[in-house]
């Protein structure tokens, strides 16, 4: 096989004029024919291209230099695949709906039959599954483990593991869309096991490894019509592009982006304008982490302006080689990598460099029509790039740097990189402790060193502020250690301004310097983790500068508010508690999509519940039947609960009922293949259902009712006997339902850094355990959360409790009235008495653990344990 090389240029000198695209000439892999469709593989190593007129599929080697490897010729293939009709060679034309490939170049597609096929790239080996051969899917996607992810017509997720030694590959997890599955429409699933979802006018994530959902986009327009009206609005007008840290939705000419760690909606930019792209990526955090996931959404549906604007780019891509002229035809398809696109228009392909491409736009004219807006979005985008850095973690190497010069006893007051000097003077007079930064740049002109801003910033301290070490991170921001505190400064050259970007109190001795050494290794342990430490109380107390910061930053306020709010009550700061409380409540009536910062004042409950509890009453007060949704609706829900709480979507984990699944699928087989076989078993399987029909139900019910079987198929008397009785008995009436928000975001969630070793000893609750408050309790959202909770885990504690304490009681009195001469039943009977007497002295401890105070006062507690 001939091997086909081509190179990315990696020469500093361009002209913006003519941006880098190279067209992938080669040997003819798909024998001169238009390319249809193009994947990469997770960890971009592998990508394929397949040709509909062909009726092939080329396989890419990408991870140095773009390399041929294989082609995968399908008409070779027993692939049942539908003719295209609309060219000259169409007895020959055929369509795969969605293709994947994964890192070590197994392609998987699904042809018109939705029927999933597999195949290796290196020797065109069919590879089959264990199970789901009789299932309808829509999409198939490879995750960044290797595995296999298949959602199924029936809105149904297959996962399989690749990592077998023969060419059949094992199910491992299996879960379905349980309630109003035809209330949802898929939208797709990403390498990161991440299944997003459509639903009364929302886009849902649900996490398939931790099997949680989130709602993280409310769509303003109302989406009426049939189901495959809805389907089709979705196809064309919403895609998802993501990584580990945000996901970029593209809704009709917007792109939202969306933060998974702040768990809201942080900038947007209209698809249309470049000027607001290139203020996105004139930032370098943002470019190298949101462009790459902005390429695949800039398709050719909606996105004309866009690559009208982008001139230089549509032309050297439109050249046809039939009749060698541009077309006015735009269809285009991308995929990206980190560093390189690869495009398909017009049936060829591209590759394109994204810094030469980035350099090519910001070459572009301005367009001052929308000029507040641009700004306004720039200023934005300015936030996130900061913003950016602190989540990404980028500052750890510099500071880890840092410490290591500030232990050698290094000292330095003035930074100069690039033209731009950073000059740092510590103040320390009798009542003013602080820190003067000033930023001067050099004038070309003159030659002289123009002063641009300056920053004081003051500190709440008694002592006198002494600097270990500073450094610069790049041209624009500066890291200082000091014996107060590490900070980060930034310099913002359109506003000529310099903030405060992060703070982090430090305690050293104030006596003994000598000490300041081995404090500094303690605190160099703090900061060589991955991720920069939460600030502390002190943080907020001793420096007005970056409370301010936080409040008027809403990306900051989501990550430290909880941090800034508690140390605001703590310090009883009544006039910060009341502005942090309004901002939050001012970001969430502005935009429902900020519901997460109610999560701030709720989880700081407990603390207002013993210092300001006016405020829990307050809340309650101004958060009480709020709409899910901007747009009015009455949906209608199967439930006929008057107040019920849920989480949509309700994905059910049927890993357990994989064994029941294949037995199916051989019943099926059997029936297809050998009816004669097939009547005989079903025969005797209605024997024994008729002559065991009591045992039959019960032993079936339970293991439904635990997930050991299911009906993703039912073949088979066993099966489908058991599933239409409980269709027929279980068809609840649709009522009109209302949805509203239940305020109380994370007030019911327990810590993040949640141990369960630690939790046996140390136990720590939830804000919802420790904050009694009947004004909480009153309205609907508290009665709401009451009934979560008691039905989610609530009754079946104590169903388990008193289960417990019974047989407990049974065992203890036979075993002290039991004679001698059963001795060993007596042990065993004692034995049990014994563990289960121990279990529940260990909850007594615990509980008194938690709060002494209140289980000494309560005499139950007393008697109970003088029983045990």
């Amino acid at each position: 096989m001939d091997e086909i090389s081509i190179k990315i240029d990696e020469k500093s000198d361009i002209d913006i004029d003519k941006p880098h695209n190279d067209k992938l000439h080669n040997n003819n892999p798909h024998n001169d024919k238009p390319v249809t469709k193009i994947e990469i593989s997770p960890n971009e190593k592998y990508l394929v291209t397949y040709s509909q007129v062909d009726n092939s599929i080329a396989g890419w080697n990408v991870k140095y230099s773009l390399k041929l490897d294989n082609i995968l010729d399908l008409s070779d293939r027993n692939v049942q695949i539908k003719r295209d009709l609309t060219n000259d060679e169409s007895e020959s034309n055929k369509t795969l709906y969605q293709i994947s490939v994964s890192d070590d170049k197994e392609v998987a597609f699904i042809n018109d039959e939705n029927k999933i096929e597999i195949y290796h790239m290196n020797n065109s080996q069919e590879i089959i599954l264990d199970c789901g051969y009789y299932c309808d899917y829509v999409y198939c996607t490879f995750n960044v483990n290797g595995e296999l992810i298949l959602y199924g017509s029936n809105h149904t997720v297959f996962i399989y593991s690749t990592q077998t030694n023969n060419k059949k590959w094992d199910c491992k997890r299996v879960y379905k869309l349980f309630k109003d599955p035809e209330d949802f429409k898929f939208i797709t699933i990403s390498k990161y096991n991440k299944l997003y979802l459509f639903s009364n006018n929302s886009i849902y994530k649900w996490n398939l490894d931790t099997e949680k959902s989130i709602k993280i986009l409310i769509i303003d327009e109302e989406i009426e019509g049939k189901d495959w009206e809805r389907k089709k609005y979705i196809e064309n007008n919403i895609e998802i592009s993501s990584s580990e840290k945000f996901i970029c939705t593209r809704v009709k000419n917007e792109i939202i982006i969306y933060s998974i760690e702040l768990e809201i909606p942080i900038a947007s930019l209209d698809i249309n304008n470049v000027t607001q792209l290139r203020n996105l990526i004139k930032y370098p955090a943002l470019r190298s982490r949101l462009f790459p996931l902005l390429c695949p959404l800039f398709s050719n549906k909606i996105c004309s302006g866009f690559w009208d604007s982008v001139k230089g780019w549509k032309k050297c891509l439109g050249h046809s080689k039939q009749n060698d002229k541009l077309l006015t035809k735009c269809d285009i398809s991308v995929r990206a990598t980190n560093k390189i696109a690869y495009v398909i228009q017009d049936g060829d392909i591209w590759k394109v460099d994204l810094e030469k491409m980035i350099l090519y736009i910001n070459s572009l004219p301005i367009n001052n029509s929308d000029e507040v807006i641009n700004k306004e979005m720039d200023k934005t985008y300015s936030h996130l790039n900061i913003f950016s850095l602190i989540s990404y973690n980028s500052y750890m190497d510099t500071i880890s740097k840092l410490f290591q010069e500030a232990e050698s006893g290094s000292k330095k007051f003035i930074l100069e990189q690039n033209f731009v000097k950073w000059i740092i003077n510590y103040r320390n007079l009798a009542d003013y402790k602080g820190i003067k930064l000033q930023v001067i740049k050099k004038n070309n002109i003159n030659n002289r060193w123009d002063l641009i801003c300056t920053r004081d910033e003051k500190f709440k301290v008694d002592y006198g502020i002494e600097p270990f070490e500073m450094n610069l991170f790049n041209d624009n921001e500066i890291i200082i250690l000091t014996n107060v505190g590490l900070l980060i400064y930034h310099f913002n050259e359109n506003d000529k301004t310099i903030s405060l970007n992060y703070y982090y109190y430090m305690k050293f001795n104030k006596i003994d310097h000598s000490r300041d050494l081995r404090d500094l290794r303690d605190y160099r342990k703090e900061f060589s983790k991955s991720t920069l430490p939460l600030p502390k109380y002190n943080s907020f107390a001793i420096c007005d500068g970056w409370a301010s910061v936080i409040k008027n930053n809403k990306e900051y306020l989501l990550k430290y508010g909880i941090e800034l709010l508690n140390s605001a009550i703590k310090g009883r700061d009544l006039e910060l508690v009341d502005q942090i409380y309004k901002i939050c409540l001012n970001h969430f009536e502005k935009d429902f999509r900020n519901k997460m910062f109610l999560s701030i004042i709720t989880s700081t409950m407990p603390l207002l519940n013993e210092y300001y509890p006016e405020y829990i009453e307050k809340f309650s007060l101004e958060t009480t039947m709020i709409i899910d949704s901007p747009s009015y609706s009455i949906e209608h829900q199967s439930s006929n609960l008057h107040l019920f709480s849920f989480q949509y979507p309700h994905m059910v984990n049927l890993s357990r009922s994989i064994l029941w699944f294949k037995y199916n699928e051989l019943m099926s087989s059997l029936l297809e293949n050998h009816e004669r076989i097939s009547l005989i078993l079903n025969s005797f399987q209605f024997l024994i259902i008729l002559l065991t029909f009591p045992i039959y139900f019960i032993t079936f019910y339970i293991l439904s009712y635990f997930n050991f079987i299911d009906d993703l198929i039912t073949c088979g008397l066993f099966s489908e006997f058991y599933f239409k009785i409980v269709s027929y008995s279980s068809n609840y009436k649709r009522i009109p339902t209302i949805t509203f928000i239940n305020p109380y975001i994370k007030f019911v969630n327990y810590s993040k850094y949640y141990n369960w070793f630690t939790e046996l000893i140390l136990p720590k609750p939830s804000p919802f355990v420790e904050t009694i408050n009947r004004d909480i309790y009153r309205t609907w959202s508290g009665e709401a959360i009451l009934n979560f909770k008691w039905n989610k885990y609530g009754k079946y504690y104590h169903l388990a409790i008193w289960f417990g304490y019974i047989i407990l009681l049974i065992c203890f009195n036979i075993a002290a009235k039991i004679s001698q001469e059963h001795v060993d039943i007596q042990r065993k009977l004692l034995i049990t008495s014994i563990t289960l007497g121990s279990m529940y002295l260990i909850l007594e401890i615990r509980q008194f653990i938690y709060d002494p105070t209140k289980w000494i006062q309560d005499i139950g507690n007393i008697l109970v344990l003088f029983n045990i």
